[in-house]
C-alpha cells in the first residue's frame, strides 16, 4: 500500500531525497529484523552511526502523516548530527483531562487494560489476560481469574459477565464468565463472522436486552442468545477504542476525545478533548471511569519500552452537563 499509494506521491518523493534509503526484505534477511527488533511491517527508521535508533515509525500512513513522519525523522536527525539529546519524549500534560474533576486510584496490574465493569458492590477490571475482582469501596483485590490475553473487553448483564475476543470480528467467541468463579459457563459465537479474517474488535458494553461490539465494522448490536447482529451502527468518528453506555448515549474513547454518540444515527453530539489516548471508558452513576492506552517505544538500541504511564491508574471522572 505505500508503494502503491504513498510513495508514489510527488511531494513524497521530493521530501524523499533528503535521505538515503535501504529496503530490508524481513523473510530473506531475519538476521536484520531480529537485531531491530521489528514487529510490525512495514517498520522505517533513521539509523545513526552505531546503528542506534535516531526515529522509528510503523504502519501504512498517507502521504500527508507520511511526510509529517519524514520531516519528524529530519528533526531529530538533525539533532542526532548535532550532538543534541534527540529522543526525549514530549512533555506529558498533568491530566488526563481539563474539564470536570478526577480522581485516580492504582490499577490492579501494570499490564495493559482492556476493560471495567461493575456488578453489585464489586469493581471487575480485565488487565492483559486477568480479570480482577476488586471491593467498589475500597478498591482492595479480591480475586483474580486468568481469562487469556485475547480477551479485550468486559461487560455485564448484572447477572454474568461477557467477555469479548479481539478476534470476534474473525467469529473467535465472547465468553459467559461466572463472576463468582472465574469460569466460562458458555460462548457465544457470531456466525456471519466467520468469512472475516482480520481481528478487530476493540470493547464491549451492556444496554438493554443486548450487548454492543465497538469493531473495525462500527458498534454491532449482538443477541446475547445467538450471538446473532442484528445490527449494525456506524458511527460518524473514526478510530475509537472504547465504548459504554450512558443511558442515553453510546459513549466512545479514542486517542483524542470522549466521543457522545446518538444511537441511532451514530452521528457525534458532543466531544470532549482528553490529553492521554484512552483504552477503556465505563459508566457508572454518573462517573466515568477511564483507563488510558500505554504508550509504547523504542529506546536507542532497539529495545520495546513503555514510555507512558509511568504508573497505570484508574482515573475517576465527573464530567460537567
Amino acid at each position: 500500500m505505500l508503494e502503491d499509494s504513498t510513495y508514489t506521491d510527488a511531494a513524497v518523493a521530493a521530501k524523499s531525497r533528503e535521505f538515503h534509503w535501504v529496503t530490508v526484505l524481513r523473510d530473506s534477511t531475519p538476521e536484520i529484523t531480529e537485531r531491530f527488533n521489528v514487529t510490525a511491517h512495514p517498520t522505517l527508521m533513521v539509523i545513526g552511526d552505531d546503528q542506534e535508533k535516531v526515529y522509528r515509525f510503523s504502519g501504512y500512513k498517507r502521504p500527508g502523516p507520511f511526510i509529517e513522519e519524514l520531516d519528524e525523522a529530519l528533526r531529530r536527525y538533525r539533532l542526532y548530527r548535532d550532538g543534541e539529546e534527540w529522543d526525549t519524549p514530549d512533555p506529558r500534560p498533568g491530566s488526563i483531562i481539563d474539564v470536570g474533576s478526577v480522581e485516580t486510584f492504582p490499577a490492579p496490574s501494570e499490564e495493559v487494560p482492556s476493560g471495567i465493569t461493575i456488578l453489585g458492590n464489586d469493581l471487575w477490571i480485565s488487565q492483559f489476560g486477568t480479570l480482577f475482582r476488586l471491593d467498589l469501596r475500597t478498591r482492595t483485590v479480591l480475586d483474580s481469574y486468568e481469562v487469556g490475553t485475547s480477551v479485550r473487553g468486559i461487560c455485564t448483564d448484572g447477572r454474568v459477565l461477557y467477555g469479548m475476543e479481539y478476534g470476534w470480528t474473525a467469529a473467535k467467541p465472547t465468553h459467559v464468565i461466572d463472576p463468582r468463579t472465574g469460569e466460562t459457563i458458555r460462548d457465544i459465537v457470531t456466525e456471519e463472522n466467520k468469512v472475516n479474517k482480520f481481528y478487530g474488535a476493540h470493547s464491549i458494553t451492556w444496554r438493554g436486552r443486548y450487548f454492543y461490539v465497538l469493531s473495525s465494522f462500527g458498534i454491532s448490536e449482538v443477541d446475547p442468545q445467538t450471538g446473532e447482529i442484528v445490527r449494525t451502527i456506524e458511527p460518524e468518528e473514526g478510530r475509537l477504542t472504547a465504548l459504554t453506555w450512558n443511558g442515553e448515549h453510546f459513549v466512545a474513547g479514542s486517542r483524542e476525545a470522549i466521543v457522545f454518540i446518538d444511537p441511532q444515527s451514530g452521528r457525534t453530539v458532543r466531544k470532549i478533548p482528553v490529553n492521554y489516548p484512552l483504552r477503556v471508558i465505563f459508566y457508572h452513576d454518573g462517573i466515568y471511569y477511564l483507563m488510558e492506552q500505554p504508550v509504547f517505544g523504542y529506546n536507542k538500541v532497539h529495545e520495546r519500552i513503555r514510555v507512558w504511564p509511568e504508573e497505570t491508574l484508574v482515573y475517576k471522572v465527573t464530567l460537567p452537563e
